[in-house]
Order: structure tokens, then sequence, then C-alpha cells
């Protein structure tokens, strides 16, 4: 980013100063996450599977089978590691981010 700026009019010279971007020596932070159901009426979250029984035991069958409940997502243990993730993408430290549309 740009941290000061002076133009000398006179001999028409422009002097930026800039402060370099800080890169992390890891590429890549993974944070997993996994799918919830929501309860509406205590805004309890649940696995699918447990929200489907209780659903069954409240309302029978027919309602456990329902697909039209709120979910969100939360937070999980990982299972993958940032340097296993960082080769895949062809991520390196100190090296900026390229997207490439052939590979994703």
């Amino acid at each position: 980013s740009v941290t000061g700026a002076t133009l000398d009019a006179d001999n028409g010279v422009a002097k930026l100063e800039v402060e370099e971007a800080r890169v992390s020596s890891s590429p890549v932070d993974i944070v997993c996450v996994k799918e919830v159901a929501v309860d509406d009426k205590t805004g309890e979250t649940m696995s699918i599977g447990a929200f489907r029984k209780k659903l069954a035991k409240e309302g029978g069958r027919l309602a456990a089978q329902s697909q039209s409940f709120n979910t969100t997502l939360v937070e999980t243990k990982a299972r993958t590691r940032p340097a296993a993730l960082a080769g895949a993408l062809d991520l390196r430290p100190g090296e900026p981010f390229k997207w490439d549309r052939t590979k994703w």
C-alpha cells in the first residue's frame, strides 16, 4: 500500500513511498465445516441424522423424510494438512496466489 507521496513540480519527479505486503510462512489456513440442522423451535443445532430422528419421533415418518428444514455450517476438526492443500493448489510461501481456470 502507498504510505506517502511527494511531487517535485520543478523537475517533474514524483516519489512514492510504499509498504510491501507481508506474507505468511504457511500459505494456507484450513477451516473444515460440516452441515448441521437447526431446530426452528429451539435454535439448537444437531446432526442431520439426529434431527430426522427427532422429527420422526415428533411428527411421524413423513416429517422425517422432508428436506425442508434449516441448516447451517459449523466448524469441525480438519483432516487435511495445509501442506497437502498448498501442494494441490501449487501455493508457495512468499509467492502470490495465481488463479488457474483450467484447474478449478
